[in-house]
């Protein structure tokens, strides 16, 4: 299925109309000249009024027809939803971003459309579906040299969105179902309808945290903070699904399997220190593939997943790191990382980099995939891993905002708060080397509200921060519950007519055993290691899957 050569004439042209466009854009500031615009009883006509058999799909910002324009060339006609939601917005950024972009792994824009209060969109249309479809419905199975292949063109085309452009672009929903293939297999990047641009980083927080579950950052999740590497973690999804065939949320998967990211974490680590993959492989594959290419790719989704940003790697990295994959059937004319100049020692000294960022120094350690963050939709700031990931539900997600809470009392710092610098934004990710530090030394004044000063008593100050950091562990399973906080909390209890945990039955022996498996829930026979704050978990919120 991807081992067809590919020539130019499987590749879809789409011919230039330049008419006049300004005119009917208002507020895009001259953005229309650069793209073609339709009437609507043009994209009307070519739609079949928009009949419900020209139908190709529909998400959350609108539903995409098939059509053909007057000169019989075939199109993918967008029709934004506008009420209720942020419709035009959507439009005005899409048309002003896609109308930059020119690159054989990115959907093209052809046109756009104002009429009333609708907005529309025509791109061309890519005849052979997503990469959801073939993986996740489709009865055929993508074959390895195929998978090999779109993870390299989608990965180029998003390097080419972070680094080609200018200024540089975010897409902000990178999943398979955006992933579109032509005829010869060969990815195209679509649905730029959520991106965002690089110079609007720091000028623009979104208070509307936009992406799929499954697929989003973790960092983007908690705190509506966007950079390319929340790009490159969406990515990074994609290519477990590539590797393992599976979705990225499966309801229909065991209890604590239903989101890929999770399930793959100790296989991933076990597949790079053993090279045994036949547990993560889609069994679809069989054996039918590269055991080097394997390794490779499975190296990269485990970099892109890192939980902290700034130790995933940069789409050009991955695109340089891929270069060992090329084989013929991926020979096309140029080079993967061809529009940036490099050498092989370049090359060699990224993908070493690219090991180490993953990895560290090539020791494959389950440590590795279990980096932390927190939240995204409902109240944000507060939400546990596990439900932003997937959007189960449990105590443990109570006790993780109940953390949250703790480390407020403790700091006097908001959850999240986008006056602090860069990095620090979120109370929990900036309180994390702090807790490490406060329970090794029992020195809490970096990490004690300043407003306190030295008003609090030591050994209570140790057993808040001490539960703040079991209740924000990111494995649920390791968080106490809520009736062993209260207990362990006994000992910072004063007199005052009731003891704490008085609704339930226990005695001294049990508390005491309670707070020792309390602690060592948090740390692990006291040992109070900066591991333990880094436990792990991923996305959230929008289209679900």
């Amino acid at each position: 299925m991807g081992n067809s050569p590919r020539s130019d004439s499987g590749l879809l042209k789409i011919r230039p109309v330049n008419l006049l466009g300004s005119g009917g854009l208002g507020n895009l500031g001259g953005l229309g000249n650069s793209r073609s615009m339709f009437t609507y009883e043009d994209l009307v006509e070519a739609t079949n009024g928009f009949s419900p058999l020209n139908l190709l799909g529909s998400g959350g910002f609108g539903y995409v027809y098939k059509g053909y324009l007057a000169d019989g060339t075939e199109v993918a006609v967008k029709e934004l939803k506008i009420g209720g939601g942020q419709g035009e917005r959507e439009f005005s950024a899409e048309v002003e971003i896609i109308s930059r972009i020119h690159h054989r792994h990115l959907v093209s824009l052809v046109g756009y459309c104002v009429y009333e209060n609708k907005r529309l969109l025509v791109y061309e249309y890519v005849p052979n579906n997503t990469l959801h479809f073939h993986l996740h419905v489709s009865e055929l199975v993508l074959d390895w040299p195929t998978r090999v292949k779109v993870a390299s063109g989608a990965a180029r085309g998003i390097a080419y969105l972070h680094e080609d452009c200018h200024p540089r672009i975010i897409h902000r929903d990178i999943k398979s179902s955006n992933i579109l293939l032509d005829t010869n297999f060969e990815a195209r990047v679509s649905d730029f309808g959520l991106a965002k641009l690089d110079a609007d980083m720091y000028t623009h927080v979104t208070t509307r945290v936009m992406g799929t579950f499954g697929y989003m950052a973790p960092e983007y999740a908690r705190s509506g903070k966007l950079t390319e590497k929340s790009d490159v973690f969406s990515y990074g999804v994609v290519l477990l699904e590539l590797i393992t065939g599976r979705k990225s949320v499966d309801v229909y998967q065991p209890l604590g399997d239903e989101s890929l990211v999770e399930w793959a974490r100790p296989l991933l680590s076990h597949a790079l220190e053993t090279e045994d993959f036949k547990v993560l492989v889609d069994p679809r594959l069989g054996t039918n593939f590269v055991a080097s290419e394997m390794f490779r790719m499975i190296e990269a989704a485990a970099a892109c997943v890192r939980h902290s940003a700034t130790k995933r790697p940069r789409m050009g990295q991955i695109v340089r790191a891929f270069e060992s994959l090329e084989t013929e059937y991926l020979s096309n004319g140029m080079k993967v990382g061809e529009s940036e100049i490099y050498d092989s020692a370049q090359q060699s000294t990224e993908i070493s980099m690219f090991r180490r960022m993953g990895f560290g120094s090539q020791k494959y350690s389950t440590n590795y995939f279990t980096q932390g963050s927190t939240t995204p939709y409902s109240n944000e700031r507060y939400m546990a891993p596990e439900y932003a990931r997937s959007g189960k539900l449990t105590e443990k997600s109570d006790v993780f905002s109940y953390g949250v809470v703790l480390l407020e009392l403790i700091t006097g710092r908001k959850s999240v708060d986008v006056s602090q610098p860069l990095g620090d934004e979120s109370l929990v990710e900036w309180a994390r080397p702090l807790l490490s530090h406060a329970l090794e030394t029992k020195d809490f004044k970096v990490l004690v509200d300043p407003r306190l000063g030295t008003n609090f008593v030591a050994s209570e100050m140790f057993r808040m921060i001490e539960a703040a950091a079991a209740c924000v562990r990111h494995s649920a399973t390791k968080r106490p519950r809520m009736g062993q906080i209260v207990r362990a909390f006994e000992s910072l209890e004063t007199s005052n007519g009731m003891k704490v945990g008085e609704s339930e039955i226990y005695d001294s022996v049990q508390q005491s055993a309670e707070i020792s498996m309390f602690r060592r829930m948090g740390f692990g026979s006291q040992k109070y290691s900066t591991d333990y704050f880094t436990q792990g978990s991923t996305t959230p919120y929008s289209n679900e899957r």
